[in-house]
């Protein structure tokens, strides 16, 4: 039905025209079937939540297929993309819950590990790993930086894990596992020219990054 819900913890709402709150545990948070000059409600009325009607649908191509991007009456900076969503997040639909209208941007949109959508108001894009926030008390020491063909890894201490070299559209280059080891050295002669990101993670599953520049 091309609808998107979202099923998480109960959010609170707040029922209409008589004014009191109840608890839910689903919302619907997209409806792709909808088209030019329907109303669209940001939340499941009724509800508090805004309305609007999509004043105009135009396209983009992503991964060599075209997605329909939504535009509303009187909200300009609500944009939906089909199959994605929307470009201030997830779970921005317009406002209120369950972000409470506060927005972030939509960098990178991912599909079985492959770049689909990249937002070129950005200079790079982070990958997403598991959630796991970056440690940054932890430091990859990595030399030369820029380097042209190798570059010598060191860590504080012997560690265990997989280190892992992304571009900046999120792609993974590059992949290596490391065993109790504090430095090694690798070859980058097959990587192209650019900005880079060097990913970490040990066997605690902490993760620590660096930035590489290849020349």
């Amino acid at each position: 039905m091309k609808r998107v819900y979202f099923k998480g913890d109960t959010i609170l709402h707040e029922f209409k025209p008589v004014s009191y709150w109840f608890y839910v545990e689903e919302l619907l948070l997209y409806d792709f079937s909808k088209n030019v000059g329907d109303t669209i409600y940001f939340g499941n009325p009724p509800t508090n939540y805004v309305e609007s009607v999509i004043e105009n649908i135009d396209t983009i191509q992503i991964d060599n297929t075209l997605r329909k991007v939504y535009h509303f009456k009187n909200y300009s900076w609500v944009e939906w993309i089909e199959g994605i969503g929307n470009t201030r997040g997830l779970l921005f639909t317009s406002g209120d819950l369950p972000s409470n209208g506060i927005w972030g941007n939509l960098i990178c949109f991912k599909q079985n590990d492959e770049i689909l959508y990249f937002n070129n108001g950005f200079d790079e894009c982070m990958p997403t790993i598991s959630g796991i926030p970056i440690n940054k008390t932890f430091q990859i020491y990595v030399f030369p930086n820029p380097s042209a063909k190798n570059i010598n890894i060191s860590f504080p201490t012997n560690e265990t894990g997989t280190l892992a070299i992304y571009n900046i559209d999120g792609k993974k280059v590059f992949e290596n596992k490391i065993y109790n080891s504090k430095e090694f050295e690798i070859n980058l002669s097959n990587i192209a020219q650019g900005m880079y990101l060097l990913v970490f993670k040990n066997k605690d599953n902490k993760i620590f990054s660096n930035k590489l520049i290849i020349n």
